[in-house]
Formats: C-alpha cells, sequence, structure tokens
C-alpha cells in the first residue's frame, strides 16, 4: 500500500462543470479525494485555482 498526494484543478474543474451546463453540481472533494487514492493513504489534497 502507498500514499497519495491529490492535486485538484479547480479552474479545469469549474470549465468542466460550465461545459456540462449544470450549475446545481455539487462535488464532495473528500469523497474525490478517496476515489482517487484508489486505496492508499491520503497525505493531503490540494485544490488550486
Amino acid at each position: 500500500m502507498g500514499r497519495a498526494a491529490i492535486f485538484i484543478d479547480g479552474a479545469y474543474l469549474d470549465f468542466v462543470v460550465h461545459e456540462l451546463k449544470s450549475s446545481r453540481i455539487s462535488i464532495d472533494f473528500e469523497r474525490l479525494s478517496v476515489a482517487l487514492a484508489e486505496g492508499k493513504e491520503i497525505l493531503r489534497t490540494y485544490y488550486y485555482h
């Protein structure tokens, strides 16, 4: 088992949500981080815009 640091590009995420034409999308960043880590220990999740 390894470790993971998660980096979320907020500007791209905003772009994708806008392209989906949905302002009602709600993202649970904790669940997203766990899914991206694929069972690895999460060191930290970074969100940048």
